[in-house]
Parts: C-alpha cells; sequence; structure tokens
C-alpha cells in the first residue's frame, strides 16, 4: 500500500482546523460534574447498602488487594494508551493527508504484537504474575515516548519512523489487558466474580473516557496555540498518553516494592509462631497467590 510520500492537507483541512481550533478549549467544569457524580453515586451504594439491600456495585470488593490494584491499574492504564489510538489517525488524516485507510494500517505493528504477546501473556502469568504485567506497561511507556519524540518532527512519511515504537508498545499491551484482568479476578470469590468483571469493566471505560478527552484536549489545544502545528500536537498529546500509562506503572511498581518489603519484614518473626501463615497460604488454607500454583499478584 503506497503512503504519501511529502506531508499533505486535505482541501477541507483549513476549515476542519479553524472549527477545531475554536473548540480546544476543554470546559473543565465538566470534570467536576463527573467527579461529583461519581462520589455521589459512591454514597448512595454505601447507603443502599447498609440498609440491607444489594447495591449495584459491591464496594467491598475493592478491599481485596489484588482487585483494587487490578482495577486501578487497569483504569489508568486505559486513559494512557488510549490516547495513542485516537491521536495518532488523527494527525496522519488531517495532518499527512493520509486517507483512512492508510491510517489504519500504520496501526498494524501495534495490533499484530499486542495479539502475539497476549497469547503468551494468559499463559505466562501463571508463573511471572504481577512483574510480567509491570514489564508489559514498560514497553508501552517507551513505545509511546519514542511514538512522540518522532512525530515532533515533521518527517514526509511518519508511518514508517513509528513501526517499530508502534511493535514495542504493542507488545507490551498484550502482557497487559489480560494478565492484569487474570490477577485481579484471582481472589475474588466465584459468587461475586460477575460482579468483579463487570466493576473492572466499568473502570477501564471510565479510564477510556478520560483519556480520550484528555488526549484530544492536548491535541487540539496545541494546535489552536501553534495554528496548525500537527507535529508538535501529535507529540504533546502521546507524550501526555504516556505520562498517564506511566502513571499506572507506578502504581504496580510501588505495591509490588510494598509487598516484597512486608515479606521480608513479616517473614523472620513469624517463622515457628503457632498458628503462623506461610508464605503463599491463607489461615484458612487457601492459597493467596504467592505461591508457585496461583499467579502472583
Amino acid at each position: 500500500m503506497a503512503m504519501p510520500s511529502s506531508r499533505q492537507s486535505s482541501p477541507n483541512s483549513k476549515r476542519a482546523l479553524s472549527s477545531q481550533e475554536q473548540h480546544a478549549a476543554v470546559r473543565g467544569w465538566l470534570f467536576g460534574l463527573a467527579a461529583g457524580l461519581l462520589a455521589c453515586f459512591v454514597a448512595w451504594e454505601i447507603l443502599w447498602r447498609r440498609t440491607g439491600r444489594d447495591p449495584l456495585v459491591d464496594l467491598a470488593l475493592l478491599r481485596a488487594r489484588s482487585f483494587g490494584l487490578g482495577s486501578a491499574i487497569g483504569s489508568v492504564y486505559f486513559a494512557g494508551y488510549t490516547g495513542l489510538l485516537l491521536i495518532l489517525p488523527l494527525s496522519l488524516q488531517q495532518g499527512q493527508g493520509y486517507s483512512a485507510l492508510q491510517a489504519g494500517a500504520t496501526g498494524l505493528p501495534f495490533a499484530l504484537g499486542s495479539a502475539l504477546t497476549s497469547t503468551l501473556g494468559g499463559r505466562a502469568v501463571f508463573r511471572f504474575g504481577r512483574p510480567m504485567v509491570l514489564a508489559g506497561i514498560t514497553a508501552v511507556v517507551l513505545g509511546l515516548t519514542a511514538t512522540a519524540a518522532v512525530s515532533h518532527h515533521p518527517h514526509g512519511a511518519l508511518w514508517w519512523y513509528v513501526l517499530g515504537p508502534l511493535l514495542l508498545a504493542g507488545l507490551g499491551s498484550g502482557l497487559v489487558i489480560g494478565p492484569n484482568q487474570t490477577l485481579a479476578l484471582a481472589d475474588v470469590p466465584p459468587a461475586r466474580s460477575g460482579t468483579a468483571a463487570a466493576v473492572l469493566q466499568t473502570g477501564q471505560r471510565i479510564g477510556t473516557s478520560l483519556g480520550t478527552a484528555v488526549a484530544a484536549h492536548l491535541f487540539y489545544g496545541r494546535l489552536a496555540a501553534t495554528h496548525g502545528d500537527f507535529p508538535r500536537a501529535t507529540s504533546l498529546s502521546l507524550y501526555g498518553a504516556a505520562a498517564l500509562t506511566c502513571a499506572a506503572l507506578t502504581i504496580g511498581t510501588a505495591d509490588l516494592l510494598v509487598r516484597r518489603r512486608s515479606r521480608r519484614t513479616s517473614s523472620p518473626g513469624r517463622q515457628g509462631l503457632p498458628g503462623s501463615v506461610h508464605a503463599g497460604h491463607r489461615k484458612d488454607g487457601r492459597d493467596d497467590g504467592l505461591g508457585s500454583g496461583s499467579p502472583t499478584a
């Protein structure tokens, strides 16, 4: 498939850009309204549960460390990497004159990389656990950062420069989404697994919406400020996506370090004590995910 060899603009790009400039500013009060509505929903669910009735969302699920952590990582991660899927096609079509088919074909390395490692990650998560998910997020951060760096300069054929970074991000993404869901649901009782999965998916959808708003705001805001500098607008938006993805990495890494430090400090004092809980098992005899037979949360 032939790609444009030089930077082009579609016939209606000037008029489209003018419209985008007029609506570039995100209405900040909408974020406040969304936060307020979320707080009201949480308060209602807590009140509803205290009356002895079944809430729509069982917030008690978040007390399980693996589920709470997995939900947080999933929500923030989706807020980050979604920016890549939105901004790059926009930049290629509006800034360089790519057709929709050409812009979509540029994303094939990401899709192929994700398909490859998601198959492997579904099996390997039971062996490597959370560190594998963090390694995948690291690869996505590096891929997004590299894509943002090369997008800053107006290349004649940008698609050629982003193939490698997109492949790296795709390989990393395949190790994140599915394995993170597995770890998040590992300690949820089967009777509550349906509700837990719905809460997990809802968090990811909220993250996607937030990430889309942030990415679009950075992209169109920079376009308006620079009067149509697509390379800089693309770069800024992708750096923002990388920052959000890095936040997910920070959450997971901090929890992993706390867990390992807790194990090192508690194990010597617990050895030989009556009724002690050995590493990898709970008091009720169930594996807590730290043994060799369960995914390491």
